[in-house]
């Protein structure tokens, strides 16, 4: 005899724009990125598969056969509320049948306007059901500026080609995104660097080329991570803060994408007290996410003129920067001061992109 779990997660980062392309959605963040494809990851099925192992006697002692995926599940250490934003997310864990379902889709739907796949859960009392949403919606300090005269040639690793949309800021005007933009590596020219935007929910989306290869979104985070602090003279290629005559060019992007990890996380899972094992029946998760100028529209109103760094010394020599995204990157949606991200997503595919047209008259 075996008994069934069920899991389905929901999650969607809004920040402006219309909803499109499907990158690849990842279980774990170590999961390896194939050249040409984009990647997204967001520790909520993390929090929704932690809810099913509590909901089940809280330790698994044995799968058969051996799966990784569930082994790296289930070694995965984070500090759960802290990485989460906060009232941004909810999960739900309960028997899986028809009355527990619609009691969460109608606590959904209330609390974040969001409709669960509840069709996506096998229906059985016996059985476990747990589903969890991540909603949130970010807004920079500072709105970036839409380029409506030309477009950026992005290139993908496996040499595709598109002339995309873009916001981002050039010139004198970059020096007003110093107090709300920090550059938090520049290497080889700005073949490599990372910046840091600030948003106003003490959260930051930050922009990563990294150095070499980086195989996997953990390596990615782990690396950025590792970056040396920029206390460079202002002004100066080393400058920690944006300065005059900078250049940031990040593409627009549009993200609807989902998958089906019930066949990924197969075999007889043994808990802890319990000789029956439970196989997964149904395990799901569909994300949302797109990038965009302003940071999209704002829940909580913000009020005031206090800035989220102090401001740089004015520079008595400017040496120009250039962080242009026409190449892959990654994007990383973060609480600031905390260990991971809430949503990573590498970007190496056309299709999350807007191709540039030129406005007419």
């Amino acid at each position: 005899m075996r008994w069934i779990n069920s899991l389905v997660a929901v999650g969607m980062l809004l920040v402006s724009g219309p909803l499109s392309a499907a990158p690849k959605v990842l279980i774990v963040p170590g999961e390896e990125i194939r050249p040409g494809e984009s990647a997204v990851w967001s520790p909520l099925f993390q929090a929704c598969w932690e809810e099913m192992v509590k909901q089940n006697g809280g330790l698994i002692v044995k799968v058969e056969p051996e799966n990784d995926i569930i082994k790296q599940l289930s070694s995965f250490k984070w500090k759960r509320e802290s990485v989460m934003p906060e009232n941004g997310y909810k999960t739900y864990v309960g028997p899986a049948d028809e009355a527990f379902l619609k009691k969460s889709a109608e606590d959904a739907r209330q609390t974040f306007g969001v409709d669960l796949p509840i069709e996506k859960v096998v229906q059985n009392p016996a059985g476990v059901a747990v589903m969890g949403v991540l909603k949130r919606d970010v807004e920079y300090f500072k709105h970036f500026y839409r380029s409506k005269a030309h477009g950026l040639k992005f290139k993908t690793s496996s040499g595709e080609e598109k002339v995309v949309s873009f916001f981002g800021t050039a010139g004198n005007a970059s020096e007003d995104f110093n107090n709300c933009v920090r550059v938090v590596a520049y290497e080889d020219g700005g073949k490599s660097f990372a910046l840091s935007v600030q948003g106003k929910q003490n959260e930051s989306v930050v922009i990563y080329l990294p150095k070499g290869d980086v195989s996997s979104i953990q390596q990615a985070i782990d690396s950025y991570q590792k970056l040396p602090p920029m206390n460079g003279e202002p002004g100066k290629l080393n400058d920690g803060y944006i300065h005059k005559k900078d250049s940031i060019k990040i593409p627009y992007l549009n993200v609807n994408a989902d998958r089906d990890f019930t066949s990924a996380l197969e075999g007889q899972i043994y808990y802890q007290g319990s000789g029956v094992p439970r196989v997964m029946t149904a395990a799901y998760q569909s994300l949302e996410m797109s990038l965009h100028e302003k940071g999209g529209a704002v829940r909580v109103k913000y009020a005031g003129s206090d800035a989220p760094f102090g401001g740089p010394i004015k520079p008595k020599v400017i040496e120009p920067r250039k962080f242009i995204c026409d190449r892959p990157f990654y994007v990383f949606f973060w609480k600031n001061k905390e260990d991971l991200p809430y949503l990573a997503m590498y970007v190496d595919s056309l299709d999350v992109m807007e191709e540039f047209v030129v406005p007419t008259e």
